[in-house]
């Protein structure tokens, strides 16, 4: 606890740690042009990506806890507010270029095909994940749970997403073993996500399953599953 807040007493936390990359594949360059005549297709591709093996770093994460009241908490979170590492091991640009012209279904062949792809050796480089800031309250009445978070990242790399997510979710407690969840959320990488899971509590044990349905509310809309 570092200080009082309205009675309440307001807590923090600091974690720092040691990150070991074990490998990096980065697109720098992509594209891609395609005309279609009446000789037949003609075109032209390139791309250039960024490869190593290996890195090291560090990571620090913060957060604040407010409990506001005795079932009300607020808090703030920051994932990654420092990430950088170091990628020092086998670092390559590679280089790929495609051309073709007048390509057809009748003269589908390699040699209308012009293609080249060059790997080079270059320095080392630092790259680290996006900081992920959380801001939410959980409130408790009962056997039952209520939970609103809002997030967002500082860069849209690494499947992080700049544009802000709202998410809220409600746990159930049946008798004192069975808990039941269901949540939703709106924006952020996902657009809109709906996800439920339950749990069991005996004595010591305790197991938790789930799942989320990316961009819909049934398994054989959405376009993803977790």
């Amino acid at each position: 606890q570092i200080f009082s807040l309205n009675g309440g007493p307001v807590y923090a936390g600091v974690s720092a740690a040691y990150v070991r990359g074990l490998y990096l594949a980065r697109a720098d360059h992509v594209r891609a042009d395609l005309a279609t005549l009446t000789t037949g297709l003609s075109g032209e591709a390139s791309a250039e990506w960024t490869t190593s093996t290996g890195g090291s770093g560090f990571g620090v994460d913060a957060g604040l806890a407010w409990q506001a009241r005795p079932n009300l908490l607020v808090s703030f979170s920051g994932t990654h507010l420092y990430h950088a590492i170091t990628w020092d091991s086998d670092v390559e640009r590679t280089r790929y270029e495609m051309v073709f012209d007048n390509v057809t279904i009748d003269n589908f062949e390699d040699s209308l095909w012009k293609s080249e792809q060059t790997t080079e050796s270059i320095g080392s480089f630092s790259e680290g994940l996006p900081a992920h800031l959380r801001l939410g309250a959980g409130l408790t009445l009962g056997s039952t749970r209520y939970a609103l978070e809002g997030s967002v990242s500082t860069a849209d790399r690494f499947a992080a997403s700049t544009i802000p997510a709202l998410a809220g979710a409600i746990e159930h407690t049946l008798g004192r073993t069975l808990p039941l969840r269901l949540g939703v959320s709106v924006g952020g990488r996902s657009e809109f996500a709906v996800g439920c899971g339950a749990g069991l509590r005996l004595g010591g044990f305790a197991w938790d399953f789930g799942f989320r349905i990316d961009r819909a509310l049934w398994i054989g809309n959405g376009s993803g599953l977790s």
